[in-house]
């Protein structure tokens, strides 16, 4: 009789210690498929927001398309194109504006660059009212642009037009540059 339950006692041990198996496969079967799902419903919602943005981006993009190109010929100028544009802005105040110099900045540096710089150096002379304009329009010039500089000077002569100005502009363009 000892040994028969024995016998039973190692085998209800063995059927627990089965089950045991059993329900500890099945929890991890069951957390392991949980975490699938949890990954799947991250990765559907990140290829949603992906495809959202990129649609995003896509109506972003047509819709400035007009603007993008008005800038591309406005920035892929050539230099004698902003020299025109320069000079036309005395007109509009009574003024002849010369471009003395056209310089480019750092020519070195600026070959890998898709947007390089040019230095124009511009003088007028006329009187101060009309140079103030002429300094207004230079600063609000329709051209990717700054003013560096101003300088005004009266001239020591008896002539309808005493004061002169000197100003420094920096014009950028993707045209290449050759010095």
């Amino acid at each position: 009789m000892t040994k028969r339950k024995n016998t039973v006692a190692w085998g209800l041990l063995a059927l627990a210690l089965a089950l045991w198996c059993a329900v500890v496969y099945i929890g991890l079967s069951i957390t392991g498929s949980a975490h699938d799902r949890r990954e799947a419903a991250i990765n559907a919602t990140h290829a949603r927001e992906s495809a959202g943005y990129a649609q995003r981006l896509s109506v972003l993009a047509e819709g400035t398309k007009t603007e993008r190109e008005a800038l591309d010929k406005i920035v892929g100028a050539d230099i004698a194109t902003y020299a025109d544009i320069i000079e036309r802005v005395g007109e509009r105040a009574g003024l002849s504006v010369r471009v003395e110099n056209a310089v480019p900045e750092n020519i070195a540096a600026q070959n890998d660059a898709p947007a390089k710089s040019v230095i124009f150096i511009i003088e007028s002379q006329g009187t101060f009212s009309n140079l103030l304009r002429t300094a207004a329009y230079l600063e609000n010039i329709p051209l990717p642009s700054n003013v560096q500089q101003l300088e005004f000077e009266r001239v020591q002569s008896r002539s309808a037009q005493p004061w002169f100005l000197t100003a420094r502009i920096r014009v950028y363009t993707t045209t290449p540059i050759t010095s």
